[in-house]
């Protein structure tokens, strides 16, 4: 007896995982009174689960009961993204089935240290997860604190607080906490006068391609580099690296990226190091047209680019600001002032600058800057200089009826710019 303990205790390992308990709400109703469709439905969503849903999630199916699954994964970001896939895979299922006879899931996801072996899983996170999922509604997933401690609100998932609740067998109450996909919310405009024609930009953490545990710090490094490099330019605003920092070792889309941030467009990549000789392959992408605007790879040094002696930061940071600079010229020149007050502006200005008057053309300038980048394409096509866009749009629509009140218009009697 003694020899088999000793067996089985080499065959397992102490790792950190997240489990997942899935848990069909009503079995014993379901198989009393539809027993042959709701095994035969059951079955299917299992399969489904096991052959889809877990290949691209890393899981690994540790037990299928009779009216539950137990799974495992290595990251609690993965368990959670498969925990909606599943909900989702059931709601489908069930979507042409009579409610009475639909199978409803209730999930529960804990992490923790676990003794895993080749067929199953121990410990006490285990039967935390199994509690948790108690707590679970139709179609609904509880987790732990330890879990939302890992998730980001709004970008893994929506979270609803549910206090400390008592748990069957568990000394201690426990902080659980409810949790549905992320989705899209409304968004209140800040009110106020200035237009910022900018556009934004978001720089993520580059991500190592030599696998190595050492090299993964240098990804957070470069994107600091190149955010505070980004941010001394005047022509473009820099999303913070506080809010760019979650995005650290997830593959994640640039549309994802750009809605969760708000951001135009967003610069990632990837580097490799060999010894002190460093390749980074980066990239910026607009989140608009889902396109790369520009791409390129730059070599330096590892400690010339943390010390700030090599300049691949700042020719990576010019070289990504001209291409951003000639895609968003070319989308000004087609794009219709965003405000009718804009539109209002740009019409006055072109009128008073055909009126050929040096007063009128001077006013016309002066409304120009206020209209901003909206008015820049219109302006170069006139032979004048380039519009200003340094963010004094509406210090120029001052000064421009300041002129009329000094009495500088091209037409004392006549100087309504709506004539």
């Amino acid at each position: 007896m003694v020899d088999e303990l000793l067996v089985y205790e080499g065959s397992a390992t102490r790792v950190v995982r997240t489990i997942l308990v899935v848990d069909i709400v009503e079995s014993v109703r379901l198989i009393e009174q539809f027993e042959e469709e709701t095994i035969a439905r059951w079955r299917n969503l299992v399969n489904k689960v096991v052959q889809q849903i877990l290949p691209q999630r890393e899981g690994r199916l540790v037990k299928s009961l009779g009216d539950g699954m137990m799974i495992e994964f290595p990251r609690v970001q993965s368990a959670i993204a498969a925990a909606f896939d599943i909900q989702l895979a059931a709601l489908v299922a069930g979507c042409d089935v009579a409610a009475e006879r639909r199978i409803f899931l209730r999930i529960g996801a804990h992490v923790s240290s676990v003794i895993a072996a080749e067929h199953d899983i121990y410990g006490h996170g285990v039967n935390l997860a199994a509690r948790l999922a108690t707590l679970a509604g139709p179609g609904e997933i509880v987790v732990s604190a330890d879990v939302c401690d890992l998730l980001t609100p709004l970008l893994d998932a929506e979270v609803e607080d549910l206090g400390d609740c008592i748990l069957k067998h568990v000394s201690k109450p426990i902080r659980a906490y409810r949790i549905g996909p992320p989705g899209q919310h409304p968004v209140l405009e800040p009110r106020g006068t200035s237009i910022d024609l900018r556009a934004t930009v978001a720089v993520v953490p580059f991500a190592s391609r030599t696998g190595k545990p050492e090299d993964e710090i240098l990804g957070p490094i470069l994107a600091d580099e190149v955010i505070g490099v980004l941010s001394r330019s005047p022509e473009v605003n820099v999303v913070s690296r506080l809010s760019t920092a979650v995005f650290h070792g997830r593959d994640v889309a640039a549309g994802t990226v750009g809605a969760h941030l708000s951001a135009d467009y967003v610069i990632s990549g990837t580097y490799h190091i060999t010894g002190d000789r460093l390749t980074l392959a980066a990239e910026l992408a607009d989140v608009r047209s889902m396109k790369a605007a520009w791409s390129g790879s730059l070599k330096g040094s590892v400690k010339g680019v943390v010390t700030g002696d090599d300049p691949l930061i700042s020719r990576l940071v010019a070289e990504a600001c001209a291409a951003l600079m000639v895609r968003e010229l070319q989308r000004s020149q087609g794009k219709s002032p965003p405000t009718l007050e804009s539109h209002t502006l740009l019409l006055s200005s072109i009128i008073l600058m055909h009126r050929m008057l040096p007063q009128a053309t001077e006013r016309a300038h002066r409304l120009g800057r206020a209209i901003g980048l909206v008015g820049e394409g219109h302006f170069r096509g006139l032979g004048h200089d380039q519009v200003s866009l340094d963010g004094q749009a509406f210090e120029g629509l001052q000064q421009a009826h300041a002129v009329d009140r000094a009495g500088g218009s091209a037409d004392a009697d006549n100087d309504s710019v709506f004539q």
